[in-house]
């Protein structure tokens, strides 16, 4: 994660010059950061999880890329499952989540999905390393 913050941090220059060129409102540019380090900590876990179960670089890498591609496009196989189905599968699109984040509005539905997906992760990620050094 903190790789992945000072990544972020770098993009804080635009911020900062867009700060002292213009005069735009911070809280909106703010939620939308906040949602974009969230977003990022949802891959990391999950990927960090799926890493946890191979050895092979080569084929987590392939997993984790399956697995964030079938969550961005679950909301697009919704649209033709019906109203059930549709409200479901936006619940699990990741970029759903992001929208509001991005127009500037914190909701607590989503606060609570990014942070249930990290803490899952992460979880799975300590139970598979703990099972992996069990078996020896």
């Amino acid at each position: 994660m903190v790789l992945y913050s000072a990544m972020l941090a770098v993009t804080m220059i635009h911020f900062g010059l867009l700060f002292k060129f213009g005069n735009p409102d911070w809280k909106p540019l703010a939620v939308a950061y906040l949602g974009l380090f969230l977003f990022g900590g949802c891959f990391v876990s999950v990927g960090l999880f799926i890493s946890s179960l191979t050895k092979n670089q080569i084929v987590a890498g392939a997993a984790t890329f399956g697995v964030f591609l079938l969550l961005w496009v679950v909301d697009w196989i919704g649209q033709s499952l019906g109203p059930t189905g549709e409200s479901l599968t936006k619940y699990l699109s990741m970029t759903e989540h992001l929208d509001d984040f991005v127009k500037g509005v914190i909701d607590t539905k989503h606060l609570v999905y990014y942070l249930s997906v990290i803490t899952f992760g992460l979880f799975l990620t300590v139970k598979s390393v703990d099972s992996e050094r069990w078996r020896g």
